[in-house]
């Protein structure tokens, strides 16, 4: 709802919204007062497509918004930073229409819902080929429409195999083996397992919670490589 000060559009606006927008602008006594700019009107709708898409989508999650980007002219969509209780921060773009009257959303949610069990498939795959690893994945694209709100990895990777994505993969050896890489990178071709790859040599014990290994990564030498698709 809106009304009219001094010739002006007046929102009314949530302590979230205001928050936000004061956040991505400034100006923190005009949005106090609900007295915004276009472009910070514009802002706004932005910000509550991308809240209603995240409710539409995922009913049973109780989403915090952390962080709202507005679309401009260098970027044609808007970013919201958001988490669950759980999760680690998350993105929702929101792209508006020409005239920014109907919006589409995508999401990257999908990938905490998804890297335990995504982890667990490469791991298996690289036991089976005598590489035992540990596996942390980060996926960085959004998606939306096309693709189930809690997808299966198989239906993941049918959606596009090729989504960005950033693997961790931790094995036991002590320096930098130029084998262990081309042996798993070789694999992960095989199986169209395509991303960004670090290979960190932990020199012990690689069994116990991932993310304390994540934790202590910066302390180890490691190999990059990439997986990339091919015509």
């Amino acid at each position: 709802m809106s009304g009219k000060e001094n010739g002006m559009a007046v929102s009314n606006l949530t302590e979230d919204e205001k928050r936000l927008l004061t956040g991505a602008f400034g100006e923190e006594k005009r949005i106090e007062e609900g007295r915004l700019f276009s472009y910070q009107r514009e802002a706004l709708d932005q910000l509550r497509a991308g809240e209603s898409y995240l409710k539409e989508r995922y009913p049973d999650r109780d989403f915090q918004i952390q962080s709202l980007s507005p679309a401009d002219r260098f970027r044609s969509w808007a970013e919201i930073r958001f988490k669950d209780s759980g999760s680690p921060l998350c993105l929702v773009k929101v792209f508006p229409s020409e005239n920014g009257t109907v919006f589409r959303c995508e999401d990257n949610f999908y990938g905490y819902l998804v890297e335990e069990s995504y982890d667990a498939m490469i791991e298996q795959i690289l036991e089976e080929t005598g590489c035992p690893a540990r596996a942390y994945t980060v996926f960085l694209s959004t998606a939306g429409e096309g693709l189930p709100a809690e997808p299966s990895v198989e239906e993941l990777l049918a959606f596009d195999p090729n989504l960005r994505r950033q693997t961790a993969l931790y094995v036991s050896g002590s320096v930098p083996d130029e084998s262990i890489r081309e042996t798993v990178q070789k694999t992960l071709l095989e199986k169209k397992l395509y991303g960004d790859y670090w290979i960190y040599f932990t020199g012990g014990d690689i069994t116990g919670d991932i993310r304390d290994l994540e934790a202590e990564k910066g302390e180890w030498d490691s190999l990059l490589f990439s997986c990339i698709m091919r015509d």
